[in-house]
């Protein structure tokens, strides 16, 4: 409602102005219907339990192997019997930049049946062109597989991945680094933007766990080789595990994507993500929890971007500087909890959603979301959502702006949010039957600015009366909307 922000002699002169404007325009009778409260307020808390209990992953680390591992040599032949993990990079550069600095057929580092460190690698190969000793740390120069019973521990010292070589980890097993530096190291050359540097894929049923890890400088835009990567291979049985990911503490910086996720699980916590191309964190058909993480400057695309059959919860992370939203969702059917976030100074929207199926669970709630250039909240074919105590303010289009090219039936939940400053309405609704709206403080930046447009904007009068004058939680269910235009 217009209080709160507006003190009471401005709040009637708004409230006055606000009917001048709707002069002339004769309401349609409008189905308009009070709402308890307390039910409202009592099922929404109800639904955010739920995700919080729906989505809480364990962030426990799995038992490491014992025993030592044993660490091959293998020639890496295509098209064969156990070639899968690596087959997807026959053709992505990896294999040219491997016949430029091997002798012979490429062969690749297999650690199988126990557990490996960097010194254990050094000592068993004893070979300076494969690893070598490096500013404290390994210098990699092949290719490094670890197989689904085996593990590699990294705990401090820096591995660097020697670039122009093909060097790439792909994880089968468990990959731990704790304290330590992963990087790519140029020697000397010049890395152009087609250039294949190394990168970590981890296939499903692996574990991959970060603590106050540095992860820096991985990844080229190609196919699972864009930094820190998750997938299920056509190759792995439909039903296996999805891959395990864990990071704490760690800092992942210069990379086309951070965290590229699909069909994992992932718990993130209190995590800086900087200068990325694309993403910082891009899921799909995942599992996920991301909390108290920082993301800053993300040159091309959004911060976190979430896609499929997934389920998750993105929890207090701040999220600034990005070339178009801060959170997207896109053709996403799931359960999805945004709260608490600060989303600020991002080029697009802070959040958008494209293409959310009806069947879906998303709370948007006591999030801060300030100097947008698009709209702090755009959705796009959305038809059930929920946006509660949310504080918005500077943002240049709408408020909040939803918008359908097929009619869905809601309802659409606002209540309880802070809107001042909006460039445009605070509210555009199209293409929605049913909107719940109810205590939001709105904070005109101009005397005639509309509070609601699109399909609400002939009824504003009326509705913005009820509210005020009866501070009603109001039920609005509309016979007729507009839809946007074919694209």
């Amino acid at each position: 409602m217009l209080h709160g922000l507006l003190r009471t002699p401005l709040r009637a002169l708004l409230l006055t102005l606000l009917f001048c404007f709707t002069t002339g325009v004769r309401a349609a009778p409008l189905p308009l219907t009070s709402l308890d409260r307390s039910e409202q307020q009592a099922h929404l808390q109800q639904m955010q339990n739920r995700l919080e209990a729906d989505i809480k992953l364990s962030p426990d680390q799995s038992d490491l192997p014992l025993s030592p591992a044993r660490i091959v040599l293998r020639p890496m032949f295509s098209a064969q019997q156990g070639s899968w993990p690596f087959e997807p990079f026959v053709h992505n550069g990896m294999f040219k930049e491997i016949a430029q600095y091997q002798r012979q057929h490429p062969r690749i580092i297999v650690i199988q049946g126990g557990r490996a460190t960097l010194g254990m690698l050094y000592r068993q190969l004893s070979n300076e062109r494969i690893l070598r000793r490096h500013q404290g740390g390994y210098l990699l120069s092949y290719p490094l597989m670890i197989a689904p019973d085996a593990a590699l521990v990294l705990e401090n010292e820096p591995l660097f991945l020697q670039a122009h070589t093909g060097t790439a980890l792909i994880n089968q097993g468990a990959l731990h680094i704790s304290n330590a530096l992963l990087t790519t190291h140029l020697d000397g050359q010049e890395a152009s933007a087609g250039n294949a540097r190394p990168f970590l894929i981890n296939w499903a049923g692996s574990g991959l766990y970060l603590d106050n890890a540095s992860i820096r400088d991985l990844g080229y835009d190609a196919y699972l080789s864009r930094g820190i990567t998750t997938a299920l291979s056509p190759q792995q049985p439909v039903d296996t595990p999805p891959a395990h990911v864990v990071l704490n503490g760690s800092t992942l910086q210069n990379m086309p994507v951070g965290l590229e996720l699909q069909h994992a699980r992932a718990v993130v916590s209190a995590s800086r993500f900087e200068q990325m191309q694309h993403y910082a964190v891009d899921m799909e058909n995942s599992q996920f929890a991301l909390d108290n993480n920082q993301i800053q400057t993300v040159k091309q695309f959004s911060g976190i971007r979430v896609r499929g059959a997934s389920a998750g919860k993105l929890v207090a992370n701040r999220i600034g500087h990005t070339r178009k939203s801060a959170i997207e969702v896109e053709n996403f059917q799931g359960q999805l909890l945004v709260r608490a976030n600060s989303l600020s100074n991002n080029l697009g929207h802070g959040i958008l959603l494209r293409e959310v199926h009806a069947d879906s669970s998303l709370l948007v709630t006591d999030n801060t979301i300030i100097n947008t250039q698009g709209s702090a909240l755009e959705g796009i074919n959305v038809s059930v959502l929920n946006v509660i105590r949310n504080q918005i303010s500077h943002t240049a289009e709408y408020g909040i702006s939803l918008r359908n090219d097929t009619a869905t039936p809601g309802p659409v939940r606002i209540f309880n949010n802070q809107l001042s400053h909006v460039g445009k309405a605070m509210v555009r609704t199209q293409g929605i039957h049913q909107i719940l709206l109810g205590d939001n403080q709105f904070l005109a930046s101009q005397l005639l600015q509309p509070i609601l447009l699109g399909d609400l904007m002939k009824y504003q009068a009326p509705v913005l009366q009820r509210m005020l004058q009866q501070q009603e939680w109001i039920n609005i269910k509309l016979d007729k909307v507009s839809l946007l235009p074919p694209s």
